[in-house]
């Protein structure tokens, strides 16, 4: 009798777990429709209610690679003024150990912090993590990078609402909203993920003979994660002005989805001190 009573609620306990499951995987499903739609290429019409405010867009009928140009080259960072000091001071102390020989690394720690936020489409999901910023202390001693491989309008005006720290918005120039139809992008002549490699050849799609080491073939949407992660480093290290002369930079690496606790910047200041 007990065996059969605990049986049945096994029984009832699963099935609980499993409609569960469904019902998750069905709030994933329709969560992911966004990206989908926001792969349209922008036409002008998208476009001419649409400005940064620090940027004003002269030329008529530009199309979203100028206009991503042009966001990358003529920036200009909101809410500078928290940073002004503090980076003054970090750029004296990059001159100081630029220009003696007997500073040796480790350096020492930088109240100055670059927090570099990869963004994509989950509008929700990034407004948890502004939220979580606004909470952190230390965050107005920070400049907040966030780098897009979407321009969307309102994922943008959200960031530009933004009024507890410095932030810059910079954009992706390669990705598949640009170029959705050819290389970087996909391209109507791409090998298939999971083709074999003779049928590959046999139908000459593109790099048909380097499959990856698993015998797969490149995936466009996989690829722009990646190729978005190199280029927004090599931007905040070697093309921003701001802090491309700085000798002792420290960058925490972020994405849309993540949550970051009151006291992240502080202790990763103590651990720097404990460990580096």
């Amino acid at each position: 009798m007990l065996y059969s009573i605990f049986k049945r609620r096994r029984i009832k306990s699963k099935s609980i777990v499993f409609i569960f499951l469904i019902c998750f995987l069905i709030w994933l499903q329709s969560s992911d429709k966004r990206p989908k739609q926001a792969l349209k290429k922008l036409n002008t019409s998208q476009t001419e209610n649409f400005n940064l405010k620090y940027v004003n867009f002269e030329k008529e009928n530009q199309t979203l690679e100028q206009i991503i140009s042009t966001l990358n080259t003529q920036y200009k960072i909101n809410n500078f003024h928290f940073i002004k000091q503090i980076l003054q001071e970090e750029q004296a102390e990059s001159s100081k150990i630029s220009n003696n020989s007997k500073i040796n690394y480790p350096y020492p720690v930088p109240k100055f912090l670059v927090i570099l936020i990869q963004v994509h489409s989950r509008l929700d999901y990034l407004k948890e993590l502004i939220n979580s910023l606004r909470e952190t202390r230390h965050i107005n001693e920070s400049l907040v990078i966030f780098s897009h491989d979407l321009f969307d309008k309102e994922i943008n005006k959200l960031i530009e609402s933004v009024d507890f720290c410095a932030t810059l918005q910079i954009f992706y120039p390669f990705s598949l909203q640009v170029y959705p139809d050819k290389f970087p992008g996909h391209d109507p002549n791409d090998c298939p993920k999971s083709i074999k490699k003779e049928e590959a050849k046999l139908r000459k799609c593109i790099n048909a003979d380097n499959p990856d080491t698993f015998g797969h073939y490149r995936e466009s949407t996989i690829v722009q994660i990646k190729h978005h992660w190199f280029w927004k480093l090599n931007y905040v290290f070697d093309k921003l002005e701001i802090t491309k002369s700085l000798k002792n930079l420290h960058i925490l690496l972020l994405e849309e989805d993540h949550y970051v606790f009151q006291d992240s910047i502080h202790i990763m200041r103590k651990l720097t001190q404990e460990y580096v």
